[in-house]
């Protein structure tokens, strides 16, 4: 098998996981990407967290606004910059975030639980030089 072949079927495994925890967290692919895109008590500009979700400025605006209308971001007025607010995580925002993440480790753990820790590490190695290639 191809390396771009195997990393395509990797992928779709991912995100069918990834898609299972987003619908058991009842939230939407955008809602998802953005509580998973900000870390816990980090603070960013509308246009840093647009960024990191891989969207446009004005897209994000949307996803960001979206966000905070359902109580997972907050916003604070930045006093460097008055056009652009500060956004963190909301405590809702925070709770769901940690239960994403514990579902995910939940899945590695079912993953691991496969392999032995040879494995675990050769692939780890391996997985880390494709990265760094790519």
């Amino acid at each position: 098998m191809k390396i771009i072949e195997a990393l395509s079927i990797l992928k779709n495994n991912c995100a069918n996981h990834l898609d299972k925890i987003r619908i058991r967290m009842k939230l939407s692919p955008a809602e998802f990407n953005g509580i998973i895109s900000i870390r816990t008590n980090e603070k960013l500009t509308c246009n840093e967290l647009s960024r990191k979700m891989g969207l446009s400025p004005s897209r994000g605006s949307r996803v960001i606004n979206k966000l905070i209308q359902k109580g997972y971001l907050k916003e604070e007025r930045n006093v460097k910059d008055k056009r652009c607010n500060i956004i963190t995580l909301s405590q809702k925002g925070s709770n769901v975030k940690k239960k994403i993440e514990d579902l995910i480790n939940e899945c590695e753990s079912e993953i691991q639980s496969k392999l032995s820790e040879s494995e675990i590490e050769s692939i780890s190695i391996s997985l880390e030089k494709l990265i760094k290639v790519l």
